[in-house]
């Protein structure tokens, strides 16, 4: 483990965070926000608050090795991540990890007390699933992922931190309960986002201090998960492809905030979604995954976030 900066500029920090859950809509929210005049969105998930005391060297895991790798892991480089900001804008980190990875919430409390945070939680068996479908299309670690395993303590869905460990939801955040004012938390559900996303998301504007008499396109989907329909279209415009790839190295920091590269960005999921076919749960591995892994948890996950999770808590 490393030793933490003291020193830091605070106008090169954010002013808000989305702290999770993954699959649960958070890179909807994160393109939503972009399109705010008044907000400035660093690249998602740089992670730092969740990787700032590591080295690589102190993960075995490969996944979250991963992470790290990808992570603004100083505070060099996260305060870099801010300086294209214009004045007055408020500024925004989405990072999944910071709800799942323990140090995460002390980092955001000895640098921002005072930040505002907003999670979105899934149920956390469709969670799961949505998760073991993305990363059965990019098909790997198949094998280890055998549904069967499930139920095996010592298997990947249990050791992977993406899997069955993300969705301890009060686990992640009874220390955030404790440690900030209730009032800097804002927690929806997954069915409240996309049910009404209009009425959720100018809401989080309003809990920002940000205007709301600004027009933001909320019906795209991101990140949708499914199984590809056509695999030529996907790997032309998959998250992962070429093109993609390479489209994001050439184009300058400035230019990717634009409006037009905002609506190619649009273009490019809609038909990304499109390209996709929802794959549905089995009711009774999702009732059993619920009573047998998840119950506890969510019975105490719903007195701690003031919340009626009943229609959870039934399968």
């Amino acid at each position: 483990m490393t030793q933490p900066t003291e020193h830091w500029d605070p106008e090169l920090m954010p002013d808000f965070l989305v702290i999770g859950a993954g699959k649960s809509g958070t890179t909807s929210l994160n393109e939503y926000l972009r399109q705010h005049p008044d907000v400035y969105m660093c690249r998602k998930e740089p992670n730092f608050f969740a990787f700032e005391m590591y080295t690589a060297e102190d993960f075995e895991d490969p996944v979250d090795r991963a992470y790290y790798y990808q992570a603004a892991h100083t505070l060099e480089q996260y305060q870099e991540l801010w300086r294209p900001a214009q004045k007055g804008q408020l500024k925004g980190d989405v990072s999944n990890t910071y709800m799942t990875h323990d140090p995460a919430y002390a980092r955001i409390k000895h640098y921002l007390p005072e930040v505002k945070m907003i999670a979105i939680l899934r149920h956390p068996a469709e969670r799961l699933f949505s998760r073991f479908a993305h990363i059965e299309r990019e098909g790997s670690q198949m094998e280890e992922l055998a549904l069967e395993r499930i139920w095996d303590s010592q298997s990947l869905w249990w050791h992977r931190p993406d899997l069955i460990p993300e969705g301890f939801y009060y686990e992640q955040l009874a220390p955030y309960f404790e440690n900030f004012r209730r009032d800097q938390l804002r927690i929806y559900l997954y069915e409240e986002f996309t049910e009404d996303t209009e009425r959720v998301f100018y809401e989080i504007l309003e809990f920002l201090g940000l205007r709301t008499d600004v027009p933001i396109d909320t019906k795209v989907v991101y990140n949708k998960t499914g199984r590809v329909k056509n695999a030529l279209l996907h790997k032309l415009i998959g998250p992962n492809s070429l093109p993609i790839r390479v489209a994001k190295k050439l184009l300058p920091v400035p230019v990717k905030g634009t409006n037009w590269t905002l609506a190619l960005r649009s273009k490019v999921h809609r038909l990304r979604s499109n390209n996709l076919k929802k794959t549905a749960i089995p009711a009774e591995l999702k009732s059993r995954v619920t009573q047998e892994i998840y119950r506890e948890d969510l019975e105490r996950l719903q007195k701690l976030i003031g919340k009626d999770l009943s229609s959870w808590l039934q399968y």
